[in-house]
């Protein structure tokens, strides 16, 4: 029998400096579910945008790397088959889609967008990009969500998650990367790179196949 392979103490310090963004989202969605839940009354977009926006400026104005965070209502919450999006993002909290919340012609408008989806199907911290953020910030990002829990029946009350610009990733983990391999990437499920180091890829870009492989969590990996 082959022994596991142990992971570097680099690609633990890869892993190390991502732990705080998805263990944000894991206690926001647990405090947000409370919230969310206490309130009396019918639970409509003024009043997700009352509990939510504060939260949100709090993050925004502590940590310079958030691009944009929210929360997104499951459909059947606010209004029949619809969604309701409470996401604000950059330094002066710009509100996010809010035209979408008043179109009736954008039902289901995020159910099939990963970040959406896959939390709530799995019950899970998912992590997804890069991804250029056509719904909403146009930027090129990495998205953590996690689903927002009610304990009913009929599933998570919705999403609540942070966007990180790829920029702001590639000045955390580069020089950490660069003491894997200089060639050393960050990729996604796909293989697709988050960042690397390497001079002939991109972020984006699939990576090459290696045989040099440290899975470190929610879909992520370091390939040298």
């Amino acid at each position: 029998m082959t022994a596991p392979r142990k992971t570097p103490p680099e690609v633990t310090e890869v892993a190390r400096s991502l732990t705080p963004q998805s263990d944000q989202v894991q206690r926001w969605a647990v405090t947000l579910g409370r919230s969310l839940t206490a309130r009396r009354g019918p639970l409509t977009g003024a009043a997700i945008d009352r509990i939510v926006k504060p939260d949100v400026e709090a993050m925004l104005a502590a940590d310079p790397d958030i691009a944009g965070a929210g929360f997104v209502a499951a459909e059947g919450i606010v209004g029949a088959d619809r969604n309701y999006m409470a996401w604000w993002q950059g330094p002066e909290a710009d509100r996010v889609d809010a035209i979408a919340n008043l179109s009736a012609s954008t039902p289901g408008r995020y159910r099939d967008t990963d970040w959406y989806r896959i939390p709530l199907t799995s019950g899970r911290l998912t992590v997804t990009g890069p991804y250029v953020d056509l719904l909403c910030t146009d930027g090129f990002l990495l998205t953590y969500t996690a689903p927002v829990e009610w304990g009913r029946p009929e599933g998570p009350l919705g999403v609540a998650g942070v966007d990180i610009a790829i920029p702001s990733l590639e000045r955390l983990l580069a020089r950490k990367l660069a003491a894997v391999s200089a060639t050393a990437s960050l990729v996604n499920n796909d293989d697709r790179i988050i960042v690397t180091v390497s001079p002939q890829a991109s972020p984006g870009d699939f990576a090459e196949p290696s045989d040099q492989r440290w899975t470190i969590g929610h879909g992520l990996s370091v390939i040298a």
